[in-house]
């Protein structure tokens, strides 16, 4: 595999990062066969953009892709006979999920007082809303595979005390 990274400064209260990592990770399974890894994601790709106001004020902008990772299909006419999920084991990660994306926005806000700091943030996660694909379950009732998803746009807020 390949990682690289780069970070900029693009102004006094500006800076960038990006990164992008490659890798290839296979297996071989007990009937002698080398298939891709079930964990292995090939690309992954992030770009973030922090600016830090003179004040104590910080915002972020964090946007991230990572291709789809590789599964093991159900078999449809198996699962259906077993009444159970029945997955084809001719196809033993033959197939990838849709790459996954997202924009997450960040804002913070440092109180210092002797030599404690506390931080108030807020943020939203996967901010434009994009559906991205977890898991296939088998669903009984449905008597086909049913698409599990991610959080959408989720909102965060916390306090954070560093001494």
């Amino acid at each position: 595999g390949v990682d690289t990274v780069v970070w900029a400064r693009l102004g006094s209260h500006l800076h960038a990062v990006a990164n992008y990592s490659y890798w290839r990770v296979s297996q071989m399974g007990l009937d002698d066969v080398w298939r891709r890894a079930q964990h292995e994601v090939r690309h992954q790709a992030r770009l973030e953009l922090n600016y830090a106001h003179p004040g104590s004020w910080a915002t972020s902008l964090r946007w991230r892709y990572v291709s789809g990772h590789p599964y093991t299909p159900f078999s449809p006419a198996a699962s259906l006979k077993a009444g159970r999920a029945v997955f084809d084991l001719t196809r033993i990660n033959a197939v990838e999920y849709p790459p996954y994306h997202r924009l997450d926005v960040r804002a913070d806000k440092t109180l210092t007082r002797g030599r404690a700091s506390t931080i108030v943030y807020f943020e939203v996660d996967n901010l434009y809303d994009h559906d991205n694909l977890l898991v296939y379950k088998w669903d009984r009732k449905l008597r086909s595979p049913k698409p599990t998803y991610q959080w959408g746009r989720t909102y965060v807020g916390g306090l954070r005390v560093e001494f």
